[in-house]
């Protein structure tokens, strides 16, 4: 099994959001992925355990964004 990363930093959207929150505690009990977030959401959320967590300041859809997932 390969390593598994999603990108959460839309988590207190509406939508996607709403989806990310239902499903994350379900993927995150089976897989264990790193979980990408805002920094100011890395703490908001506590049934997402810290060691998982990767903090991402960079815009969403930005060139930085890229560059930042090329080195994960």
């Amino acid at each position: 099994m390969g390593n598994i990363c999603i990108d959460a930093r839309m988590i207190k959207s509406s939508g996607i959001g709403t989806y990310l929150r239902n499903i994350l505690p379900f993927v995150i009990e089976k897989y264990a992925p790193n979980i990408i977030l805002s920094p100011e959401d890395s703490t908001s959320f506590s049934w997402i355990p810290k060691e998982l967590v990767i903090k991402s300041n960079h815009s969403i859809y930005s060139i930085k964004e890229q560059f930042f997932f090329q080195k994960l």
